[in-house]
């Protein structure tokens, strides 16, 4: 092992170190104003914006310098078998593809649209093809890599509905977490810790089902902080969130 490795090892363990002792307290804050985002809010209404890059195709040092108005999350796999750029991947038709449509009608979605993946597990509440659309808060089930354009024309391009499914409105909030190791090796160390320590703390607060946490593709612009962004609505139907 080289010097310079040796020292790369050596930085990441010392980060791991400072960051699981401050990380307790980070998450149990977080949790305890997700169910009514009294604070730890970015944006407010459909009509602001968040911040994201699209996909993880954006390098970024700072993740203020992208923004949108519409976040869809594809529901696709795991981290452990995200090529680095699953835009391009050319095996992962769907998020190729999905990736591809986006791009191409571009100039005609009226509401600038990021697109990023997260884990899908089928039987879950993010199954396999499912998209997440936030700050609309709907999902629909089952996208296939055969009807991606329709799904971008009916829903993002026209902003109507897709009518092979009916969106179901999210009623929890999401919490995803840079995870993306094949793309940033410090996401791969960081994002599952992170990952791993919200489920705790969702569990002992009593928060199944309110409050769903997933791993997400890069998004980028810190270098050694995980990147959490969070949706989810208020009591009073607001759509809130936080990067």
């Amino acid at each position: 092992m080289t010097k310079e490795k040796i020292k790369k090892e050596k930085t990441l363990h010392t980060l791991h170190s400072v960051h699981s002792r401050k990380l307790q307290g980070a998450i149990t804050s977080t949790l305890t104003h997700l169910p009514s985002f009294s604070f730890f809010f970015f944006f407010k209404k459909a009509s602001s914006f968040s911040v994201c890059t699209m996909m993880g195709s954006g390098d970024t040092s700072s993740s203020s310098d992208f923004f949108c108005r519409r976040h869809v999350f594809l529901c696709y796999k795991n981290p452990a078998v995200w090529p680095p750029r699953i835009e391009a991947a050319e095996f992962d038709r769907l998020p190729r593809y999905l990736h591809a449509a986006i791009n191409a009608r571009k100039p005609h979605i009226k509401k600038e649209t990021c697109l990023t993946i997260c884990e899908g597990h089928d039987g879950t509440e993010t199954s396999n093809g499912d998209v997440l659309i936030f700050p609309d808060m709907i999902r629909y089930r089952r996208l296939t890599h055969f009807d991606v354009e329709t799904f971008v024309e009916e829903v993002l391009v026209k902003e109507g509905e897709w009518l092979p499914g009916n969106p179901e409105s999210l009623k929890a909030s999401y919490v995803f977490v840079c995870s993306h190791g094949s793309r940033d090796r410090r996401c791969g160390v960081f994002g599952p810790i992170l990952v791993s320590r919200f489920r705790e703390e969702i569990e002992l607060h009593g928060l199944q089902g309110k409050v769903l946490i997933s791993s997400c593709s890069h998004i980028g612009g810190n270098k050694y902080a995980g990147n959490v962004i969070i949706f989810g609505s208020s009591n009073n139907r607001e759509v809130t969130g936080h990067l």
